[in-house]
């Protein structure tokens, strides 16, 4: 059970949490110029940065990742999905 002890917003439940990665905020431009990566009691410092890069026209997904060894652990197509190459 994560705890903190900052006042930190909450986000919605995702199922694919449990994949160890995957995309909190998308682009709103399509395909993202740039991937924020974070965790913990990080995410909404990478969320509020993403609507700092999107106003300044900078297509830019936040993606939420628990777990590095369990995203390692999917298939290659989800990785690719939630983290373009």
């Amino acid at each position: 059970l994560p705890l903190t002890r900052q006042g930190v917003p909450t986000y919605e439940a995702n199922s694919e949490a449990a994949k160890g990665g995957y995309v909190l905020r998308d682009s709103s431009t399509g395909t993202p110029e740039l991937v924020l990566i974070a965790t913990g009691s990080e995410v909404h410092l990478a969320v509020e940065a993403r609507e700092l890069l999107e106003a300044e026209g900078i297509g830019t997904r936040v993606v939420s990742m628990p777990s590095v060894e369990w995203f390692e652990e999917q298939p290659r197509e989800y990785r690719d999905r939630v983290l373009p190459p």
